[in-house]
């Protein structure tokens, strides 16, 4: 009996210590799960809040070339599609808007071509191509595609062959220039071709005699509106008309 006491002891004693084995093994799992979750939830929340900031990076890029290609399109509203834009097709512009420059070709053109005319004379502007512009680093007044505006000293009332003459349709803005160029329709052939050429102060440039037409050319430091007004009086001719050309179609 008492031997038996002895083994229900030591058995008890086993079981107690096998338990209290069980229990501080599961607590200590317990534990290492709690510090791996808490290891893990940190992570997540690093990835998270590093996707989070990659994000706003992104978005902020994203919103800084937005902001600034609008910037560009603004500037340069008239060269299309903004997204293509490249420095080195554009220069800098006094005028931001069409419209601005617009305003201040009409400000400046007073005087027409003729009293029932709708064109006017432009001074103190005059039009280049941009592959001309050896400083492209200067600001000039307005650019249109590959035609650039800058202030001149050129007028209608002093030729510069140099300096081309801008002419503008006021009722639809349309810009035109003028290298000093005439054509002539004439009822018969012109007889003195020198004293005619002193006398109206041109140069003739071509002449189509089939069709009566001629090609003329005022001299420098001319008067193109003086030498229009003198054609027109002349009887012989059919018609004259001041050759105009349009920037965007032809090379300046």
């Amino acid at each position: 009996m008492k031997v038996k006491k002895i083994i229900l002891y030591i058995f008890t004693v086993f079981l107690f210590l096998l338990l209290i084995f069980y229990f501080g093994k599961k607590d200590k799992f317990s534990e290492k799960d709690e510090n791996n979750i808490a290891k893990n939830n940190l992570k997540e929340n690093n990835d998270s809040n590093k996707i989070s900031t990659e994000k706003g990076d992104i978005i902020s890029k994203k919103n800084s070339i937005k902001e600034n290609n609008l910037n560009k399109k603004n500037e340069i509203d008239v060269f299309g599609n903004y997204l293509n834009y490249d420095e080195n097709k554009y220069v800098k512009t006094t005028y931001k808007s069409q419209k601005d420059f617009f305003n201040l070709l009409k400000k400046n053109s007073l005087t027409k071509l003729s009293n029932n005319s709708k064109f006017y004379f432009v001074d103190n502007v005059t039009v280049i191509k941009l592959n001309n512009i050896k400083n492209k680093n200067k600001e000039y007044l307005w650019q249109d595609n590959d035609n650039v505006y800058k202030s001149s000293s050129n007028s209608y009332r002093n030729l510069n062959y140099d300096k081309k003459l801008l002419v503008i349709n006021k009722n639809n803005d349309t810009i035109f220039y003028s290298n000093g160029s005439y054509i002539i329709k004439y009822k018969n052939q012109i007889g003195d071709i020198q004293y005619f050429q002193n006398a109206y102060h041109v140069k003739i440039i071509k002449n189509f005699p089939d069709d009566k037409m001629m090609f003329l050319r005022a001299k420098k430091n001319s008067n193109l509106l003086e030498i229009l007004k003198n054609l027109k009086l002349n009887s012989s001719l059919v018609s004259v008309e001041l050759d105009l050309d349009i920037p965007s179609e032809k090379e300046i």
